[in-house]
C-alpha cells in the first residue's frame, strides 16, 4: 500500500540545522571581533599627548576610541570602559586636565555627573 503522506520517509536528523541571525547573536559577534582605532589621526597630536606625564595618551587614545564608536566629539567615558584601558579614575581625571591645559580636548565638569570630554578638531590645536 502507498503511503499517502511523502514526508513521513524523511530522515530528519540529516537536516541540517541553521541558525538564523537574530540582533543578540549579531551583537555578540560584533562584540568577539578585534577593536582597532579609527584613524588617520594626525601624527603632531600623538607626539603632543604623549609628551604629557601619566596616563594622558592612554587617556587620549580612549576618548578618540570612544568618540569614534559612538561617532560624537564629545563622549563621557564609564569606569569599566577606562578599566579596560587600564586606566584608574583618579589617573583619568589627572589626564583629562593635562589634555585639556595642552588644548587638546575640552571638558564639562558637572557634580554627580560623568565629565563630558570634547575632542578638538586638529585645526584647533597648534
Amino acid at each position: 500500500m502507498d503511503n499517502p503522506n511523502p514526508h513521513m520517509d524523511i530522515d530528519w536528523d540529516a537536516v541540517p540545522i541553521l541558525e538564523l541571525p537574530t540582533k543578540a547573536s549579531i551583537v555578540k559577534q560584533r562584540k568577539q571581533q578585534a577593536r582597532f582605532l579609527k584613524g588617520p589621526i594626525p601624527l603632531y597630536l600623538l607626539q603632543h599627548a604623549a609628551q604629557l606625564p601619566g596616563m594622558a595618551l592612554a587617556t587620549y587614545l580612549a576618548v578618540r576610541h570612544r568618540a569614534d564608536l559612538q561617532r560624537r566629539d564629545t563622549v563621557t567615558l564609564p569606569r569599566h570602559y577606562l578599566a579596560t584601558w587600564g586606566i584608574r579614575p583618579n589617573a583619568y581625571h589627572r589626564a583629562l586636565d593635562r589634555l585639556a591645559h595642552a588644548g587638546l580636548i575640552t571638558t564639562v565638569k558637572n557634580k554627580g555627573r560623568a565629565t563630558r570630554v570634547t575632542i578638538l578638531p586638529p585645526s584647533l590645536i597648534d
